[in-house]
């Protein structure tokens, strides 16, 4: 569960969206903004997170030493006012965030942890004001407190820190094919303004003098006496690490849990500290329940504190079940759902047990959800995390927990406890419960296909199911006038509602895709449609091919003929206007909206961004499919296939060169943490180029190019015991188009029309059948279950009467996720917590999977795919 998502919940009960949407941040303003807006003779200006003063006549630096000022929730009323009064007493430009409920957003357990704390950001004009500024400053706010600031050195023990970087907004692409602020070095070069957590100043920067005894002081070590040695890093948040520790004197291993005061908080605007505190002395009073974790110790260093306890040796609850689970290795014989059955009901009822000792020595545990079940090798269970626990006795509601396991608000005790065990049974067999969220009738209809599917009993989930239901508030939550227009969302009638008629499910495509044009938005200025919180996280996303407008517009097109033209015109204006910041690459920039501009018969605006996109240049850009080089390189040859313009098939050729002349290394996007492998992010996005420009050329070249590139994805995966290719990520084994093997299966499929090459052949045939899987967490295209639906109509070709019923089944696993929004069918996206009707996550990746499947299935032609991927798509060449 990416927590992130959380903060994008607040606005709107049935689509993700900007917390700063979210009605509360209407009337969320300091009292200094509500007093006098903007102070005569100062410049006013707001952003989505600050408002920015500067007096009007200031010579505003580029760049230079920057002071923040950091609060906590019970300080940041006084600091506001006084920082507010010293900066237009002394003229000093600066920056604030507007309100309380934006300051705790900023403080909360899962923001970023670089942005926790800051208040206000000050700009001196030179290190002259910058020393003044930070000596009366700090001591007119001598003794105020707040969290640390991680990028930044302190101003002795107050509120103040500092650290070199932009003051203006200059961008410069970061790698990854998006705009980056940056500085200026004394040559006249531009680099990225590093904003860490860690503090760092630019070798070229000479360091105050004034400023020399704090960065000693900040670089002094201060675990020299620390009985623990740290190995290695389990988890960070902005409450602090989570760390595994080998403890010095006795040789054992332990967890170190850290709290970092006034940073963290909860739902109880707790920080992390107090938190910490109550987890040691619910440890202490568990001691002799066998199923909790020893405390071991627990001491403050460097003003944070730590707990020390007992390292638990094994697994977490939910990597064990999506290990065992056998949905997940494609058909297997009922044997073998047999022994996932016992063994998922036998680890609940071991959970269940667990929950009995502790609630009769009168402690509510309040956060039990798979990840904080600990499996041991020899099948016993231990409960880990305990910072939101409470005795019975205080009738306490958790602090925070996994939205997939939290109790309605009327719950208090350990019926809270009771609650998730219920939702934990279900989980064990689908972990989709958070889709409670959007649907509480939904687990009903999950219950029901899990006793089918796995061949329970009927009354499995019966006690289970009325603890919900007897809990479940009937009460729909308050939403906006548009959404309460729509109807609440609620699990479909039909235990199988994508049921095809006629081998087609041309009826259940028409359906959706009503259900994405209901959802439309053309009223914003900065989304179309409904989708991921990653419309939001880079400028014009909203705009992209996977999570915006472009991408939605494009596969309702392309599937279905359907067109939308008060989107289009949407879309048309905002590519076309001035857009600085814009980003380059296919599926989150301007590449991805001219090919669909130019599929939707915009012929002319297509080229015409194509060419301003061009004259930004391509320095700088990563090789991968999704952001850089391999997919802008496609692109190009693309627009060459189409247009017959010799000068796109050029600039792929450039291209080409740039990625051949990019000898692997550790230091490479292929070899990359970020870009562990795959079709959008590793090798295979410019093998598939490399196939491509073999046919527009004929030069047998680029074929052993792209062998090799294929080659080195699949040195990242791995073969399961059950005969199924998998990419390896850091901590997981992933079958998935964007994030797994999937998409190196299809480009592989593309090589394999032009070379034979028996082991290819048999990575193919691996491939295939990891994505022959009966269930996925998420059923997007880019990292669930319909992106394995379309590599396989991809992969395996022609239809046959197997291959007809795997295409059926492999559908009917979407039915987990599937909901109704009003009389339309729609989808979750990521995280399940709410719809999403982008190409990447929801809706629309949906649709193109099911159309894919059905022409495969009907015999009707290749499957549609995604750009690029088609035999077909090329064929003007």
């Amino acid at each position: 569960m990416s927590a992130e998502y959380d903060l994008y919940c607040a606005a709107d009960p049935y689509h993700y969206d900007r917390p700063e949407n979210a009605p509360a941040h209407g009337g969320d303003l300091f009292a200094v903004l509500l007093r006098n807006p903007c102070p005569k003779g100062w410049i006013r200006v707001d952003t989505e997170e600050w408002v920015n003063f500067s007096p009007e006549v200031f010579d505003f630096p580029l760049q230079g030493w920057k002071i923040h000022v950091s609060a906590h929730l019970g300080n940041a009323e006084s600091v506001t006012t006084r920082v507010w009064e010293y900066c237009l007493r002394e003229r000093i430009a600066f920056k604030l965030v507007p309100g309380p409920g934006r300051f705790r957003n900023k403080n909360v357990k899962y923001a970023p942890r670089v942005a926790s704390g800051k208040l206000f950001t000050l700009y001196p004009a030179d290190e002259t004001v910058l020393h003044r500024v930070l000596t009366e400053l700090g001591e007119e706010l001598r003794g105020e407190e707040g969290p640390y600031i991680l990028s930044d050195v302190r101003w002795e023990d107050g509120p103040l820190y500092t650290r070199y970087g932009a003051f203006a907004k200059r961008l410069v692409d970061d790698g990854n094919g998006r705009g980056q602020i940056c500085i200026e070095t004394p040559e006249g070069a531009l680099e990225p303004d590093p904003r860490g957590v860690v503090f760092t100043v630019p070798e070229w920067v000479a360091l105050p003098e004034f400023l020399r005894p704090h960065v000693d002081r900040y670089r002094s070590p201060v675990l020299d006496d620390f009985p623990y040695e740290v190995k290695d890093a389990i988890h960070f948040s902005n409450s602090g690490g989570v760390y595994k520790a080998v403890e010095r004197a006795t040789g054992r291993t332990v967890v170190l849990k850290e709290g970092r005061p006034f940073a963290g908080l909860d739902g109880h605007d707790q920080d992390a500290v107090t938190r910490l505190r109550r987890e040691r002395d619910m440890l202490r009073h568990l001691e002799d329940v066998p199923q909790v974790p020893a405390l071991i110790d627990y001491l403050t260093v460097g003003g944070h504190e730590f707990l020390v306890q007992e390292y638990v040796d094994g697994i977490p609850l939910y990597s064990a079940l999506a290990k065992r689970n056998p949905l997940t290795h494609g058909p297997r014989v009922p044997r073998e759902t047999g022994d996932y059955r016992y063994w998922a009901l036998g680890v609940w009822e071991r959970v269940r047990d667990a929950l009995r000792g502790v609630h009769e020595r009168g402690v509510v545990f309040g956060d039990l959800h798979p990840n904080n079940v600990m499996v041991r090798e020899d099948g016993r269970i231990t409960l880990i995390d305990w910072e939101a626990a409470a005795f019975e006795r205080e009738r306490r509601r958790p602090p925070m927990g996994n939205p997939g396991f939290m109790a309605p608000p009327d719950l208090r005790g350990s019926d809270i406890d009771i609650y998730a065990l219920a939702l934990l049974k279900i989980a064990l067999f689908a972990p989709v419960t958070s889709l409670m969220q959007l649907a509480p009738d939904k687990m009903r209809h999950v219950a029901q296909r899990a006793c089918e599917v796995y061949r329970l009993e009927a009354d499995t989930f019966t006690s289970e199911l009325g603890i919900l239901a007897g809990k479940t508030s009937a009460e729909p939550p308050a939403v906006p006038a548009e959404a309460a227009e729509a109807g609440r969302v609620s699990a479909p009638a039909d235990i199988d509602d994508l049921a095809p008629v006629a081998d087609s499910w041309s009826h259940v495509c028409a359906d959706i895709a009503q259900g994405i044009l209901t959802s439309a938005t053309p009223h914003r200025a900065d989304r179309l449609f409904p989708g991921d919180i990653a419309q939001f996280g880079l400028p014009y996303a909203g705009l992209g091919f996977a999570h915006g407008a472009a991408g939605v517009l494009w596969a309702l097109h392309r599937t279905q003929g359907i067109r939308f033209p008060e989107g289009e015109q949407w879309l048309r204006e905002r590519a076309l206007a001035e857009r600085a910041d814009a980003t380059t690459g296919f599926y989150g920039g301007d590449h991805g909206i001219a090919y669909a501009l130019w599929d939707l018969g915009y012929r002319e605006e297509a080229v015409a961004l194509l060419d301003r996109t061009f004259a930004r240049g391509e320095e700088r850009l990563p090789v991968d499919l999704e952001s850089g080089l391999a997919g802008i390189g496609l692109n190009w040859l693309h627009f060459h296939a189409e247009c017959g313009d010799d000068a796109f098939l050029q600039r792929a050729l450039r291209i080409a060169e740039q990625l051949r002349a990019r000898t692997p290394d550790r230091s490479d996007a292929w070899s990359s943490f970020r870009s562990p492998g795959g079709a959008l992010r590793g090798p295979s996005g410019p093998a598939l180029l490399f196939i491509r420009l073999y046919e527009a050329t004929r030069e047998h070249a680029f074929l052993d190019v792209a062998a090799e590139a294929i080659r080195r994805d699949l040195a990242k995966c791995e073969t399961d015991e059950y005969g199924a290719l998998l990419l390896k990520d850091e901590y997981r084994l992933l079958p998935y188009f964007g994030i797994g093997s999937a998409g190196t299966g299809m480009v592989i499929n593309r090589y394999l029309d032009h070379v034979e090459d028996t082991e290819l052949q048999a990575d193919r045939a691996a491939a295939a059948s990891a994505v022959n899987s009966r269930f996925s967490v998420f059923p997007g295209l880019f990292e669930g279950h319909a992106g394995l639906i379309m590599a396989s109509a991809a992969m395996y070709g022609a239809a046959s009467e197997t291959r007809a019923s795997e295409l059926v089944a492999a559908v009917d696993a979407l039915n987990w996720h599937v909901l109704r929004d009003g009389d339309h069918r729609v989808f979750p996206g990521n995280q399940l917590l709410r719809l999403s009707t982008d190409l990447a996550t929801g809706s629309a990746g949906v649709l193109l999977a099911l159309h894919s499947a059905e022409r495969v299935l009907t015999s009707s032609g290749p499957g549609i795919s995604l750009p690029f991927f088609s035999a077909e798509e090329f064929s003007k060449i």
